[in-house]
């Protein structure tokens, strides 16, 4: 028997690692994902590489989102419908007053400006759950679709036709 030794000599290649990180919760909390690659890569298969990375983050970042949008969701119905009552009381007292005051004259008598003025901040209130409500129910789609791994809807779509519109 004869010792036969192989030797395999280590070639070098040049190569670069690259580092992918971002946030993946509102709260702060990141990931970060690291590859290496040969330096004379192809661009499109560097790009699909750092497409995947790209999207497992934005997945996770879903993920962590959804929860939060539903919540969120929720919140802003249960205060609609405070407002709602609230707007409601308001206007009760404020047309209490006018009848009040108004019930011995000939004319009637106009709301007073500060009953004016809230009874318009409530109408704010109100308008602003209501878009609230709207973005989380148009972004719940959006998210669950990046989760299944699928296209996801436009989230804007109202703003796609303003734009179409405007260019026409």
């Amino acid at each position: 028997m004869t010792d036969k030794a192989i030797e395999v000599r280590a070639t070098e290649v040049p190569g670069m690692r690259i580092t992918f990180q971002g946030p993946i919760s509102p709260d702060g909390v990141g990931m970060a994902f690291e590859m290496v690659a040969d330096a004379t890569i192809h661009p499109a298969d560097l790009n699909a590489s750092l497409d995947m990375m790209f999207d497992a983050r934005r997945r996770l970042a879903a993920r962590e989102e959804l929860p939060i949008v539903k919540q969120s969701l929720a919140a802003n119905i249960a205060a609609l419908k405070e407002a709602e009552l609230d707007r409601a009381r308001h206007r009760a007292q404020m047309t209490s007053r006018v009848e009040r005051i108004s019930k011995n004259r000939r004319e009637a008598v106009e709301p007073a400006p500060q009953d004016v003025n809230s009874l318009a901040h409530h109408d704010q209130t109100i308008a602003r759950k209501i878009e609230q409500i709207a973005l989380c129910r148009a972004r719940i789609p959006y998210l669950e679709a990046i989760i299944a791994g699928r296209e996801p809807p436009e989230l804007y779509p109202e703003a796609a036709n303003d734009a179409a519109m405007a260019a026409e």
